[in-house]
């Protein structure tokens, strides 16, 4: 006999205009306690941070990803790898971060934590990210505050821009022609398979 409000479900975010359907979706929870919502709509790959749509990937031409966790032991962190019926594997690490200041060298992140701790990379070859469509590569400082030897000059960039890993494309991965279609990790084993290649 009380008044009560029905459960049901909530709009995450502004809406989209475009009113794009969303083709595939995954919930990646990281290993280092952040939640990410990872959507492809729109032929944008996109992660959903507190609510706001960040594009990683755009003007795609496959929609239909397919994704899972890895542990890298390396790095010691989870990483996420996604396939899309194409024969290249890709691989985000979930670097977030927002800028505190910049140099004309230098990116230094808002916080305590270190660019490592919120995901960015420290493997040599995968030291880029993205800020305002703008892709940046760095050398060294990921395990600090402040990113050095950034390449080019980041100053116009607005303190308070988000910063993003920028997603990486393993070329012919697993095999050369071979289309993946699917994509488990089991006991951290990545198996992939295809609906129209061999089996691997």
């Amino acid at each position: 006999g009380t008044m009560a409000v029905r459960e049901g479900q909530k709009r995450l975010g502004v809406a989209n205009t475009t009113e794009s359907s969303c083709s595939s979706a995954f919930v990646w929870s990281t290993s280092w306690g952040v939640v990410y919502k990872m959507v492809i709509a729109n032929s944008n790959l996109y992660v959903v941070i507190d609510n706001i749509w960040y594009s990683l990937l755009s003007s795609l031409t496959k929609t239909r990803y397919v994704f899972d966790k890895y542990w890298d032991n390396s790095e010691k962190k989870d990483r996420l790898l996604f396939v899309n019926g194409t024969d290249d594997m890709f691989h985000w690490s979930g670097g977030y971060a927002v800028i505190d200041s910049t140099t004309s060298n230098s990116i230094t992140k808002t916080g305590t934590t270190s660019w490592a701790e919120v995901g960015f990379s420290t493997t040599s070859g995968q030291k880029t990210v993205v800020i305002n469509g703008t892709t940046y590569t760095y050398t060294g400082g990921e395990t600090t505050t402040t990113l050095t030897s950034v390449t080019p000059d980041p100053t116009g960039e607005a303190n308070g821009s988000t910063v993003l890993q920028s997603v990486f494309t393993n070329s012919n991965s697993p095999a050369a022609n071979f289309l993946s279609d699917f994509i488990k990790v089991i006991n951290n084993q990545v198996c992939v398979g295809s609906y129209t290649s061999r089996r691997i």
